[in-house]
């Protein structure tokens, strides 16, 4: 299956309260947003505040709801069709 590149973050691991989130080469959030966290292209499976340690493209996220998984993709909302 091919996979769709977005210029949001993807789930790198999970922990009991928090998350490791990837930007590649796009922008990091500031610190404070809040964002979805999708499972395909349009499954809203949960939500995330950004937050710190940061550490280049890399930026830790306190899940406020659902259960990320690796690979999940964190954005504001889903991929328009």
């Amino acid at each position: 299956s091919r996979r769709r590149h977005t210029r949001y973050g993807t789930v790198t691991g999970v922990q009991t309260c928090a998350l490791p989130i990837y930007y590649g080469t796009h922008p990091v959030p500031p610190i404070g947003t809040t964002l979805n966290v999708y499972r395909g292209d349009d499954r809203k499976i949960g939500q995330v505040t950004l937050t710190e340690p940061r550490q280049g493209q890399l930026i830790s996220g306190d899940i406020l709801d659902g259960q990320p998984q690796i690979g999940d993709a964190v954005r504001p909302e889903p991929i328009p069709r």
